[in-house]
């Protein structure tokens, strides 16, 4: 009894929370640090594992495979009969024998874009694999059967088939590119990753049911987290469904023994016991945004009561601020009031009606007007740019005095806590700003050149754009475009440039200029300068977005 009431008073004290945090960040870091790479004798070598998850994509099958370690995969597909076989006969779950070719993966070529080496590594993978042959040699679980059966009937929907996968599956990727950069753009993406809201509106609606049918509270509670894994399995246990998961198993094993502890400290608890499972969670950015909003919204609660719309969404955007700058360089501010709308049209009517929609399929019509209404309106607010601020990534010191404002007024002064945040984010700008070098950068873009250009007067010159040429191909090999500006316009964000005064293309050839259309599409763009001469078909294809932007352009420099 005397050791009852010990523990019950332990875990009655904060310190204790934090420090298991505080502990469990300080162990990750150190395991990620020292993390030894399998050695493989040779680097072409048979393995097995299961395939968590896979994708086709023109003639190229990208696997998830665990085994003795794990692996990212890709298989190229040698004609259009074998995709097909493959394709009916691949599921997730299965056991593969594979023989592949091990290389070591490529740091990114442009400063503060996507670093696919260390992307890997941050999942605890040190080798690009390719798959030379596989054979299936053993079928699927239970589980994993059950849910084959899930993702078979979401892709006999054909119209609303990559929202299913989204809600259900956590799976976006088979959501259309532009819209996505549409709802990116709008700040909402985090809307369509599965986490908190979603899984408090399943477990409500399965404790609702429940309850209904006179279920006892204990019980009600046993079903409803069994129930909770399970939708976490069928998401492959992404690291924002793992925090959701085990923070509403806490909180449900806190409130059926009456242990008393603070909502705020079963997050920390979850927090802690997830890294020391899984340190590279600690660099997962799922993971971040998933635990640092809900601390947030947590933390205020109190505040939140009184002005709980507007206050849920500024604080769920104050918090994440710093993680949205130092991986994707820009922000935009109206998300705030986007979110408002947002938030209850997709938590109270797009994702319920997706799920009742998957059960019963005769809904899909309505399904189907509600997202094209979605979307329109998505794409409308996309448009709207002048909220949208470039900014260099946060230093150490200033994330640091970030969240310790954040910790000192968010309980109770919501408009402190706005405005000593945005000065922060606004220094951080002003620094930048205050540098009165010239800057010139050769950016590597693969087949082509680009070069930038700064002026201390803040004047920006791009000079060609790059553009890998593409080849004539089968329909069936066809895969989807992956834009390399995107590169090119990170890394402008990046030095908290927002626009291009001018963009100089030397000639006409897709390597020097195949990406302009895409950037300027993408990126505010004041003035072009072509070459003087004819105009070649992709030139023209260019100044047809230019008059649609109203961006002006010239033939020669003389022009001017």
């Amino acid at each position: 009894m005397k050791l009852n009431l010990i523990i019950r008073k332990l875990l009655l004290k904060d310190f204790i929370y934090i420090l298991l945090l505080a502990t469990s960040i300080i162990v990750s870091l150190i395991r990620i640090n020292t993390s030894q790479e399998i050695n493989y004798d040779s680097k072409e070598i048979s393995l097995k594992g299961i395939i968590k998850s896979y994708k086709s994509d023109g003639d190229k099958l990208s696997m998830d495979i665990k085994g003795r370690s794990r692996q990212k995969c890709t298989y190229y597909f040698k004609t259009k009969e074998e995709k097909e076989e493959v394709i009916s006969k691949i599921k997730e779950g299965i056991q593969i024998k594979y023989f592949a070719l091990l290389s070591k993966p490529e740091n990114n070529t442009i400063p503060n874009t996507f670093n696919y080496k260390k992307y890997l590594k941050n999942h605890g993978i040190f080798y690009n694999c390719r798959i030379n042959s596989f054979e299936i040699i053993k079928g699927e679980s239970l589980l994993y059967k059950i849910k084959n059966s899930i993702v078979k009937r979401i892709y006999s929907f054909k119209k609303i088939k990559s929202y299913l996968s989204t809600f259900i599956l956590g799976n976006k990727s088979y959501m259309d590119d532009e819209v996505m950069s549409q709802y990116k753009k709008n700040g909402v993406t985090h809307l369509f990753a599965i986490s908190g809201m979603h899984i408090g509106l399943f477990s409500s609606f399965i404790l609702l049911i429940l309850k209904k049918l006179k279920v006892g509270e204990t019980k009600r509670y046993i079903i409803t987290i069994i129930f909770i894994w399970f939708y976490a399995f069928l998401t492959a246990f992404g690291a924002s469904v793992l925090r959701a998961a085990l923070l509403f198993s806490l909180i449900s094993i806190n409130k059926v023994m009456y242990t008393e502890v603070k909502t705020i400290n079963i997050l920390l608890l979850t927090g802690a016991i997830l890294l020391f499972i899984d340190p590279y969670l600690l660099v997962d950015i799922g993971f971040q945004y998933s635990f640092m909003t809900t601390f947030g919204l947590i933390y205020s609660s109190e505040p939140l009561s009184k002005h709980k719309i507007l206050g849920t969404s500024l604080i769920a955007f104050l918090i994440s601020l710093p993680i949205t700058i130092n991986n994707f360089y820009t922000f935009n501010v109206f998300s705030v009031v986007i979110n408002i709308f947002f938030v209850p049209l997709i938590s109270a009517i797009v994702y319920p009606l997706c799920l009742l929609t998957f059960m019963v399929k005769e809904l899909e019509p309505i399904t189907v007007v509600v997202i094209k209404v979605l979307e329109l309106i998505n794409s409308f607010l996309s448009n709207v740019s002048f909220l949208k601020i470039a900014s260099p990534p946060l230093n150490v010191w200033l994330i640091v005095t970030y969240y310790i404002i954040f910790l000192r007024f968010s309980k109770k002064h919501f408009l402190i806590t706005a405005v000593s945040l945005s000065l922060v984010v606004i220094a951080n700008i002003a620094i930048n700003s205050l540098d009165s070098s010239y800057h010139i950068d050769f950016l590597d873009v693969k087949q082509g050149d680009s070069t930038l250009i700064r002026f201390p007067n803040k004047s920006v010159v791009l000079i060609d754009t790059g553009g890998i040429v593409k080849t004539k191909t089968e329909n069936w090999k066809k895969k989807k475009e992956n834009l390399l500006t995107d590169n090119t316009i990170t890394y402008l964000n990046s030095l908290g440039l927002s626009k291009i005064n001018y963009l100089i293309l030397t000639h006409g050839d897709y390597d020097h200029m195949g990406e302009s259309i895409n950037l300027v599409n993408n990126f505010k763009v004041e003035k072009v300068i072509f070459n003087c001469g004819e105009y070649n078909d992709l030139e023209s294809e260019l100044i047809k977005a230019l008059d649609k932007k109203k961006i002006k352009y010239y033939s020669c420099i003389k022009e001017l």
